[in-house]
């Protein structure tokens, strides 16, 4: 069984990559639109179910070391700031695509600043959880 982990992993893994890959190549057709949703909906059980482990372990109904609940949770959060970047990036592009069709307003602009100013706080926040989950690998606290 513990030989069967690795590899059923790497196999999911595989295929959620697959999955972004075919999902960026057709993301302007019906079906690309419709992947997307598919991706973030896998995205939102991930975060959810790392949460849910993460918070099992802190509280400690799974046992597990604290660190690795910590983890989970920090990991959670890293997927929670990248899809809040996405719909950043989203928003960025639209308002971007009415400035090269000279459709642009002094909203467009205003909105490309706010983007720009979150997602840069987003970003932060991200890389903040990310070194905190290096510590904590290194570190391995009780």
């Amino acid at each position: 069984p513990g030989a069967a982990l690795p590899m059923v992993t790497t196999i999911l893994v595989t295929s959620w990559l697959i999955l972004v890959e075919i999902t960026h190549r057709t993301r302007k057709s019906e079906l690309g639109v419709r992947l997307a949703k598919i991706d973030r909906g896998l995205r939102y059980l991930l975060l959810a179910g790392l949460m849910i482990i993460g918070a099992g372990i802190l509280l400690q109904k799974i046992l597990s070391p604290t660190w690795l609940g910590w983890k989970l949770v920090l990991f959670a959060l890293v997927i929670t700031a990248g899809v809040a970047i996405r719909f950043q990036v989203i928003k960025f592009y639209q308002s971007w695509q009415r400035l090269r069709e000279h459709h642009h307003s002094p909203e467009d602009n205003e909105t490309i600043q706010q983007v720009y100013v979150r997602s840069r706080r987003i970003l932060l926040f991200l890389w903040f959880c990310i070194s905190l989950m290096v510590l904590l690998s290194i570190g391995k606290p009780a």
